[in-house]
């Protein structure tokens, strides 16, 4: 029992913070990326269920048509292939003409403003500790990600705050009490 409370309770900022390297050696990116691009091609290929503008946008990057690629994903309106498009590109705005990376910019902006996908994760955190106990029955590792990203959205100002820091005292006070037995 002891052993869980120690696991939860342990200190979240001790896990490794992932930080984007900016290089200016762009090379090494591309190649990268190419690869990952290639990755995706082969799996929208197996998979029927993809949709024909993101497979048309990956062969506009393997051209290296950047610029049309995004305006096609853009048009599209659905910010996950945005998302996608994104992380599988890194930062390219330069790389676009400047209306183009506008669009781009602005998008991805009214997405991280949205908090949506704060949200999304703050329901089920707080569904999987209420209803399923799904978090107490997850790895230490996984528990202390998800007490991570539930000290990183309460330590922003935001309207979501106040709730991740209620949700993040709650884990800790259960696991103190020893709510959840293994």
């Amino acid at each position: 029992m002891e052993n869980k409370i120690n696991r939860v309770s342990q200190k979240v900022s001790s896990l490794p913070i992932h930080e984007h390297e900016s290089t200016s050696n762009n090379t090494s990116f591309m190649v990268i990326n190419n690869q990952r691009i290639n990755e995706q091609k082969q799996r929208s290929n197996t998979d029927t269920k993809t949709s024909e503008v993101w497979k048309r946008a990956l062969d506009l990057l393997d051209k290296e048509k950047y610029d049309i690629a995004y305006n096609e994903i853009l048009n599209e309106e659905d910010d996950i292939y945005l998302l996608r498009l994104v992380c599988l590109t890194g930062p390219i705005l330069n790389s676009l003409n400047e209306s183009t990376a506008q669009k781009v910019l602005n998008r991805i902006n009214m997405i991280h403003r949205g908090n949506q996908i704060q949200n999304v994760l703050l329901d089920l955190v707080n569904q999987s500790i209420k209803n399923k106990k799904v978090f107490w029955k997850m790895n230490y590792k996984e528990q202390n990600d998800i007490l991570d990203s539930l000290y990183q959205i309460g330590k922003i100002n935001s309207p979501l705050s106040d709730r991740a820091k209620i949700l993040y005292d709650n884990i800790i006070a259960d696991a103190n009490n020893n709510i959840y037995k293994e």
